[in-house]
């Protein structure tokens, strides 16, 4: 005894139709024998004056023994909702949606009780272009992700001290890197013997330095550069990420000079270009890195803002060389390190760790000490997990604060990307021989949110 009826209606009752409209119901036996209805599509004309005509249509199902909408389109309020404002555990409350291959999951949006009759409401901000949103997985926290809509935030930390470039070996203090804790500061990290390569330009040959030994008219193994040195000469630092400082632990035999003959080098994504200005605590002469591998010592510089990775003898990575440029100034020694690649050089574990994935959109510094620093300081804001960096910022002599802001922070983005426990710091460049160096910073972060 099944049965599909049309029916009109003009009355107030509850049934086939609530108002004025047409009801499609659908009737078959229940258990008992009993004809009744299981489901409809009620038409309703909620108003039906001449141009101003308003309707719903509001589609029924049989829930817990009784038919209840379970979708309505309702015209008045211009909406569509799902089941209805009732107690009822066999209701509908929730939206189901199913991608295009089978067995990998579905979306679900569910309303969940609150502490009073509230509407939650959704909306969209104003557009300027088409966008694409995806919701992060955050694993086993997915109770505690961050929804946001780029709202910026700031956060505050402290620096004991930017003490200024490093001025007396590898290792031995914060070596111009200020953000991590006194008085070591730093963590040294060696590089893998793939990142340290030297390059004999008489044989157009690559050797990792650990094995320098196997190239052609080279004593021994670490040693920087082979026995018979020439122009094109050179020894290659390098990382999988972006880096700032690196350290040399030189052996018993240092490099000595009649003159300048180093030349530093990066990769910017086309050529090797000259255009990287070093502090290197390695030259004891002038510590601009004309005369390197001369002592124990740190290398620091500005990350170019077109660093590239290249492939150094099959190794990809972010690289700097050293190379020989005037081989009549280079003395005869036969310059080894202590057995060791070069150590990439970064904050220790007291220093700042970004809780959230964000850019960081601008740095205000503050001089807290008792005296405030007397000449220029410069400095670069690095991420030193994710290889993201500023472009070397002035901060200017006798001024307690500052403020840089995306326009000077990186030239080739909104800001410095930083994801989730990167950890932070601050490079100094130059203090240009400051008596009052800056003390008791503080440093506060304006960051637009990314997830």
């Amino acid at each position: 005894n099944d049965a599909l009826a049309l029916l009109h209606s003009a009355s107030d009752a509850a049934g086939a139709a609530i108002g004025d409209g047409i009801g499609i119901t659908f009737d078959q036996d229940n258990s008992a024998n009993t004809v009744e209805e299981w489901g409809s599509i009620d038409h309703v004309a909620t108003n039906i004056t001449d141009t101003t005509e308003d309707s719903d249509l509001v589609f029924r199902v049989m829930l817990g023994g009784a038919t209840q909408p379970a979708l309505t389109i309702d015209a008045s309020d211009q909406s569509v909702t799902l089941g209805q404002n009732v107690t009822d555990t066999d209701g509908v409350d929730k939206l189901r949606i199913f991608p295009l291959t089978t067995a990998r999951g579905s979306l679900v949006l569910q309303a969940a009780l609150s502490a009073g009759d509230t509407v939650t409401t959704i909306t969209n901000a104003s557009q300027a272009a088409e966008r694409a949103y995806t919701i992060p997985d955050s694993g086993a926290s997915a109770s505690e992700f961050l929804l946001t809509d780029r709202t910026k935030t700031k956060w505050t930390f402290m620096i004991a001290g930017a003490n200024g470039e490093d001025t007396d070996g590898v290792l031995t203090n914060t070596g111009g890197i200020a953000g991590g804790s006194k008085p070591t500061g730093v963590t040294s990290t060696e590089a893998a013997a793939a990142y340290c390569k030297v390059y004999d330009a008489g044989t157009t040959s690559y050797q990792n330095l650990a094995t320098s030994q196997t190239g052609t008219n080279v004593t021994s193994n670490y040693q920087i550069f082979s026995d018979t040195k020439g122009d094109g000469d050179a020894i290659y630092f390098g990382a999988a990420v972006p880096f700032c400082e690196i350290g040399i632990d030189m052996g018993g035999t240092v490099q000595d000079y009649t003159g300048d003959a180093i030349t530093w080098y990066y990769y910017n994504g086309t050529n090797w270009t000259t255009a990287l200005t070093v502090f290197d605590n390695t030259d004891a002469t002038a510590q601009d890195g004309k005369r390197s591998f001369g002592r124990d010592g740190v290398v620091n510089f500005v990350p170019p803002a077109n660093w590239a990775a290249v492939a150094v003898d099959s190794q990809s990575a972010y690289w700097i060389k050293a190379e020989i440029t005037t081989v009549a100034n280079v003395g005869a020694n036969k310059a080894v390190t202590n057995s060791v690649e070069h150590y990439v050089i970064s904050p220790d574990g007291d220093a700042v760790q970004i809780p959230y994935k964000c850019n960081i959109s601008e740095v205000r510094v503050s001089n807290l000490g008792a005296t405030v620093h007397d000449q220029i300081v410069k400095f670069v804001l690095f991420n030193f997990t994710k290889g993201t960096y500023s472009l070397e910022l002035s901060w200017a002599a006798s001024q307690p604060t500052d403020t840089f802001t995306t326009t000077v922070l990186k030239a080739a983005s909104a800001g410095v990307d930083c994801d989730a426990s990167d950890v932070i710091g601050i490079l100094i460049t130059e203090d240009n021989g400051a008596t009052n160096n800056p003390t008791n910073i503080m440093v506060e972060l304006d960051v637009t949110l990314t997830d």
